[in-house]
């Protein structure tokens, strides 16, 4: 299974960013992301479909809400597996 998280600056822009993806009915969770990811300050970000993140990544660029990093999380066997995913 794939889905996309985006990471924000801080948890508040994390909440700020999954009220406003609410009322456009875009559906998404707030976790916790590995520590070995090499995050410094925030390390929590929103999951959603993966289908939904480059629509969450223009919105968040046009609500000026500050992202950190993007990944695409694939599940395996073995664990989560986290690839790099191009804010632009």
């Amino acid at each position: 299974m794939e889905k996309g998280i985006v990471v924000y600056s801080s948890i508040s822009v994390v909440h700020r960013a999954r009220k406003l993806l609410k009322k456009k009915h875009v559906a998404t969770h707030v976790v916790q992301l590995p520590s070995d990811l090499g995050l410094k300050g925030c390390s929590y970000g929103l999951e959603c479909a993966l289908e939904d993140m480059d629509g969450i990544l223009a919105y968040s660029h046009e609500k000026n809400l500050n992202m950190k990093a993007a990944y695409k999380m694939t599940e395996t066997e073995s664990g989560k597996v986290y690839t790099a995913y191009d804010l632009s």
